[in-house]
């Protein structure tokens, strides 16, 4: 006979009712009956990262890895779609155990008298040696299983209800399908399979903060706006291209493990400002909560409730609103100029945010320290001589670029982030908009090379502003905005920031 390690990872298998082995001997020994010839087949689903082509499955019975009851059958193939058929011979007890050996091992637990097709899967294999365990010590398979699995469930946050595993297919459309597509996910993404390993006396996993990682793992998709990528490579794996909506299944994972309200239809479009790591805000949609886009801010960009004038930049005729604060006329849009044939000092050093034209449209054009001030780019490595005055930079000819004092009192004039952000109310009519930044990158390990690649970040999030103040050879001032849903405010200041990165430019008129 053979015998068959622990068990910690799983795939899917389908089960049916049959009355195969019904003759076999249900007791938890050696039985005097010559036992059954029993066959089991189904399909084995390794999540969607995995494939089962050129594995093997294998059934035979035990109750524990020291007790064994039965032969086991010959290894039989799984072909590329999953499906298998296998057999064992000799079989005296109900209980038999269908085992797949590869890198991620896949197993159930199943009562031979009742089913002889099964679906085998992450979730049945992670509960297989809870089942056996409990059973050793009296239960019947039924409620062995049940409490396995609402173990499982439980330490997931997954509804308890959803047990039946062997009837679950990534590819079907009903809760529980939904619930084994999103927990394949997560599981294929946790660093290792023991994370999921449970305590059988307590019911609880064995690490005691196993949830919080995967919980994490949830987190990236969400913070990282890969929801929508993941399902269309989920649903181009799917034989009927659909897949059902696993994403309310990860989306609780998430929201308990963040520790923020689930996302329902109570709270449908409530928006949560970025935790400062991931620099994302998020917003429920559909069951879902996921990475908030332009179109899920409320409010207009401009305060509906000011008059705004309008300025034409006569060098491309651009259009831009004006908003009267303090007496200083501003602009009330980033500056959108790009022309380097006029303005040599812009080649090769400003940006539409992701490249995409589209953004400059929205936010305006980002532009390194010494592109704003119109300077040589060999000032983003040396000082420049600060003369008096206004400093025009790339703003129209009678507009500036702002130095920290005259941005300082504009900020704090009343609120000046556009509703765009959050929930503030651009009680001064400036209108920031969340635009992000460029971060130019640098060589691995040496923060004086730079690669020349432009890395964009935190659009819907947070901007920043140059102001002319230069601090050193290598760094200049920038205002940062955003808005704070913890506690209800906005959030401005000063920062010192590498020349090289891409940041936007208010143009002030010369007073």
């Amino acid at each position: 006979m053979k015998k068959l390690y622990t068990l910690g990872f799983v795939a899917l298998l389908f089960v049916g009712c049959s009355d195969n082995g019904s003759d076999a001997e249900d007791v938890f020994g050696p039985g005097k009956k010559k036992g059954k010839t029993v066959t089991v087949s189904g399909v084995a689903q390794r999540g969607f990262g995995e494939t089962t082509a050129s594995d093997s499955i294998q059934l035979g019975s035990r109750l524990a890895p020291e007790y064994w009851i039965g032969e086991w059958g010959e290894s039989v193939g799984i072909d590329s779609a999953g499906n298998f058929s296998a057999s064992v011979f000799g079989l005296k007890i109900n209980y038999a155990e269908l085992y797949s050996p590869s890198n991620i091992p896949l197993s159930a637990a199943l009562d031979v008298s009742k089913s002889n097709t099964a679906n085998v899967n992450y979730l049945t294999s992670l509960i297989t040696e809870s089942v056996w365990h409990y059973m050793e010590q009296g239960m019947a398979y039924e409620e062995a299983w049940s409490k396995a699995a609402k173990s499982l469930l439980k330490n997931l946050h997954m509804p308890e209800n959803l047990t039946d595993f062997t009837h679950y297919s990534l590819y079907g459309e009903g809760e529980g399908d939904a619930m084994l597509a999103a927990l394949s996910i997560v599981i294929e993404r946790s660093v290792t399979w023991r994370v999921f390993e449970m305590d059988t006396a307590t019911g609880l996993f064995r690490e005691e903060e196993a949830f919080k990682k995967i919980s994490a793992n949830v987190a990236g998709l969400v913070y990282g706006d890969k929801l929508d990528s993941l399902r269309k490579a989920v649903e181009a794996q799917s034989p009927t291209g659909k897949v059902a909506n696993y994403e309310k299944y990860l989306s609780e994972i998430f929201a308990d493990g963040e520790g923020y309200d689930r996302c329902t239809a109570e709270n449908q479009g409530k928006l949560i400002g970025y935790e400062d790591y991931y620099y994302a805000s998020i917003v429920c949609d559909k069951s879902v909560w996921r990475k908030a886009h332009l179109g899920d801010f409320i409010g207009p960009k401009y305060n509906p409730d000011l008059t705004y004038g309008m300025y034409i930049d006569d060098r491309d005729h651009h259009v831009y609103m004006t908003i009267n604060i303090g007496g200083k006329l501003w602009m009330a849009d980033n500056l959108n100029y790009a022309d380097s044939s006029a303005t040599p000092n812009l080649a090769g050093q400003s940006w539409c945010y992701d490249n995409d034209s589209t953004n400059c449209n929205v936010f305006g054009r980002m532009y390194t320290w010494s592109a704003a001030m119109d300077l040589p780019s060999a000032f983003l490595d040396s000082s420049y001589d600060e003369k008096e005055g206004f400093h025009q930079g790339i703003c129209p000819e009678g507009w500036h670029i702002p130095t920290d004092e005259e941005l300082n009192s504009v900020t704090f004039e009343g609120s000046p982030l556009s509703s765009f952000m959050t929930g503030s109310d651009n009680a001064s009519g400036f209108s920031v908009i969340p635009g992000g930044a460029a971060y130019a990158e640098t060589e691995y390990g040496d923060s004086e090379e730079y690669t020349g690649v432009m890395h964009f970040e935190a659009m819907e999030s947070y901007t920043n502003i140059w102001i002319r103040n230069e601090y050193n050879s290598r760094n200049a001032e920038a205002w940062y905005y955003r808005y704070s849903m913890e506690g209800g405010r906005s959030q401005a200041y000063s920062e010192l920031n590498d020349k090289h990165h891409g940041f936007y430019v208010r143009c002030l008129k010369d007073y």
